[in-house]
C-alpha cells in the first residue's frame, strides 16, 4: 500500500538581524498589513504537500513570536524550538525538536524570506524523489571583480572574478532526507552559512532548480523598502 512520504519545513528565525539596522528583528517587521515571518508561515501552510512547519527562534523572542503565531490555527504549526548561537546549531536543535514526527523530507528556510512560491515550494519537495538534495539557485547576471583583502588597500581591485555563467546565488528552501541532514548535523561542530555545504562534502546528488529574485531574503534597509514594495500587491 502506498504511504505518503511526511514532509517538515523547519524555519529558522533565531537571527538578531543586525544587518538591517532595525530595532526590531527582521523576521518581526511589520511590512504592509503583516508580519514578515507572517507571510513567509502562510506560504508553507498553504502549501498541501506539507506535513508540519516548525519554526526556530531565538530565546528573547517568546513574545514576538506568539504575536505573529498566535494568527494562525492550522495544526501543520508545531510547538516552536529555542536556537543555538549560530545558523548550524540553530537547524540542529530544529531538526532534533521533530523527530518524534518521523518525517521523511525537510525543507529548510530563512525566516526573512517571505515571497516564496508554491511552485518552489513543491518542486523541491517532489525533487527529493530524485535527488539527494534539492535547493533553488538564481543566475548571476553582472560582471564580478576581486577585491584586496588588505587593509592599506580595502576597496583596491586585484582581478577579475570567476566566470559567472558557471555560478548561482543559492536561497532557501533547501530540501534534505529528513535522516540524512539530522544524523550529518549531530556529527558537525562547525558553523556553516548553508546547509547543503554538509550534503557537497558528502558527495551527495545535489540538484539546483531555477529560483527567483522574488524569493530574496531580506538583510538590508534597501531590502526592507523593497519587502513593502511588494507587499503592496499581496
Amino acid at each position: 500500500m502506498f504511504s505518503k512520504k511526511k514532509t517538515a519545513v523547519l524555519i529558522v528565525a533565531a537571527g538578531s538581524g543586525l544587518r538591517a539596522k532595525s530595532a526590531t528583528p527582521k523576521q518581526y517587521l511589520s511590512i504592509g498589513r503583516k508580519y514578515v515571518l507572517e507571510c513567509t508561515l502562510e506560504n508553507f501552510i498553504n502549501v498541501e504537500l506539507v506535513d508540519y512547519i516548525a519554526v526556530v527562534i531565538n530565546k528573547n523572542h517568546n513574545m514576538l513570536y506568539k504575536s505573529v503565531s498566535s494568527k494562525f490555527s492550522s495544526q501543520k504549526l508545531l510547538p516552536h524550538c529555542v536556537g543555538g548561537t549560530s545558523r548550524s546549531e540553530s537547524v540542529r536543535k530544529g531538526l532534533m525538536s521533530i523527530k518524534k514526527y518521523e518525517i521523511d523530507k525537510v525543507l529548510i528556510h530563512d525566516a526573512a524570506r517571505p515571497f516564496t512560491s508554491r511552485k518552489l515550494i513543491e518542486e523541491c519537495i517532489k525533487g527529493l524523489d530524485e535527488y539527494d538534495v534539492v535547493l533553488p539557485g538564481v543566475k548571476v547576471t553582472d560582471t564580478l571583480w576581486e577585491k584586496s583583502k588588505t587593509l592599506s588597500k580595502p576597496d583596491f581591485v586585484t582581478g577579475l572574478g570567476p566566470d559567472r555563467d558557471s555560478l548561482v546565488r543559492a536561497q532557501t528552501p533547501q530540501a534534505f532526507n529528513y535522516k540524512y541532514i539530522l544524523e550529518r548535523h549531530k556529527n558537525n561542530k562547525d558553523s556553516f552559512s548553508d546547509d547543503v555545504y554538509l550534503a557537497y562534502l558528502d558527495c551527495k546528488k545535489i540538484n539546483i532548480i531555477e529560483g527567483s529574485s522574488k524569493n530574496f531574503k531580506i538583510t538590508t534597509p534597501e531590502d526592507i523598502e523593497l519587502a513593502k514594495d511588494l507587499m503592496k500587491n499581496v
